[in-house]
């Protein structure tokens, strides 16, 4: 569905097309009509919606044979700006099944906006949208809770929301409810601080460089001593507070804030991102097991945890394209080997058995390995072998970092084919 409003558009249908040539298009647009009218053969029907307001259900327009409607309006225009302020944001889901895509999307997850991503495709305007996304989601969080500037609020829902009572409460709010049950996952924190640094290296992202400031100087105060000797961060965020809980251990939060504090090192030099970075990393590299993998410290294995370990490691032996470097920052020799020996592990943990790693037929990363089927919500499940795309996005780059390090190209090529055959997203020899 479209949010827009039209202020007196004028949609001239019977000028376009040959009688007897329509496309109908299958699209909801929330509307104020302010005196919007379509002349020909183009219809409108509206009724009027709970939201206020009338709702378009129907546009149907007639169209040249070739299909092209590139040249539709006229000098007249259809005026339409998007209703939600955050529109075109990353939404919450996007699963493939036996038959196809799912099409629900669900509200806006700060988690998973990732600026760079859509900087390196070249999509400017939307990266510095997500990116002010980020920013809002960390001021809102401040002052809903009268706290240090730091943390995101996890939540958005949108105008286009099917059902914002179950979903995150009344659209255009900020909140703690989505379907992913797990908004107080500290994961969720951390994947948008990386993705937040990445940027500004790419960029020098006035936005981006106040969150990460912020979170620096967050994190800096709220880092505790861990009676091993190694480092604890926050793994909950408390729903509806500013409250924080140190509950548990899991690699890729380490990963995470160390792959944030080496981007921002890079460009800015900041001594704080560089005594976190190695106070994280040598803490993780003592973690590892015996068979190269980093464990929960409840002791299971998930494999985008280990891809987040790999990319922070990765970073150092490789470097990453297209930032700026104005602060070398280069990995030590414990680095290298904790990296040879996370991959060596994951190679060999090849099959259906835990602590599994990748599945033994085409080399695709597994989630995890359950005994049975996860249900975590009323729309989500993780099946007992399923592979994700976070799994599989993470372990991509660790496969392309394992490739440029060391000359062997063949985890990448495996994983590259398969998505290219399965998504047709890039194509590779």
């Amino acid at each position: 569905m479209l949010g827009c409003e039209l202020y007196g558009s004028v949609l001239y249908g019977s000028q376009i097309a040959p009688p007897g040539v329509v496309i109908v298009a299958a699209w909801s647009v929330e509307a104020d009509l302010y005196g919007a009218v379509v002349y020909g053969t183009a219809r409108m029907e509206v009724e009027h919606h709970e939201l206020g307001g009338r709702y378009v259900y129907v546009l149907q327009i007639d169209a040249p044979p070739t299909g092209k409607i590139d040249w539709l309006f006229d000098d007249v225009m259809l005026d339409a700006s998007v209703l939600d302020e955050w529109d075109g944001c990353v939404r919450f889901s996007y699963q493939w099944t036996e038959q196809g895509p799912v099409l629900w999307r669900g509200p806006m997850y700060s988690g998973y906006q990732c600026p760079p991503a859509w900087e390196l495709a070249g999509e400017h305007e939307i990266a510095a949208k997500l990116m002010a996304f980020l920013r809002k989601a960390q001021e809102v969080y401040a002052e809903r809770y009268a706290a240090d500037p730091g943390p995101f609020m996890p939540v958005w829902v949108p105008l286009a929301q099917e059902n914002p009572a179950e979903y995150g409460g009344e659209v255009r709010t900020w909140g703690w409810a989505g379907p992913d049950v797990n908004t107080n996952w500290a994961g969720f924190q951390y994947r948008a601080l990386a993705a937040s640094a990445h940027y500004y290296y790419l960029t020098g992202s006035a936005d981006a460089r106040t969150v990460l400031d912020n979170w620096v100087s967050w994190l800096s105060t709220r880092i505790l001593d861990d009676v091993a000797g190694g480092w604890r961060l926050p793994s909950d965020f408390v729903k509806n507070s500013a409250s924080i809980e140190y509950n548990y251990f899991s690699p890729d939060f380490h990963a995470l804030v160390v792959q944030a504090m080496i981007f921002k090192y890079w460009r800015d030099g900041d001594p704080a991102c560089l005594l976190w970075a190695r106070r994280l990393l040598d803490d993780l590299e003592g973690r590892q097991r015996d068979d190269g993998l980093f464990p929960m410290s409840s002791g299971e294995v998930y494999l985008f945890h280990q891809g987040e370990v790999g990319k922070a490691l990765g970073m150092l032996l490789n470097g990453r394209t297209g930032g700026i470097v104005a602060y070398e920052l280069r990995a030590g020799p414990g680095d290298r080997a904790a990296f040879e020996k996370l991959v060596s592990g994951l190679l060999g943990a090849r099959g259906r058995a835990k602590p599994c790693a990748l599945d033994f037929d085409d080399w695709l990363p597994l989630h995890h390995f359950y005994d049975v089927a996860q249900q975590l919500s009323e729309k989500i499940w993780v099946g007992n072998t399923c592979g994700t795309s976070e799994g599989i996005g993470s372990l991509l780059m660790l496969a392309l970092d394992w490739a440029l390090y060391s000359g062997d190209k063949t985890w990448f090529k495996k994983m590259a084919r398969f998505l290219n055959q399965e998504l047709g997203l890039f194509v590779t020899d």
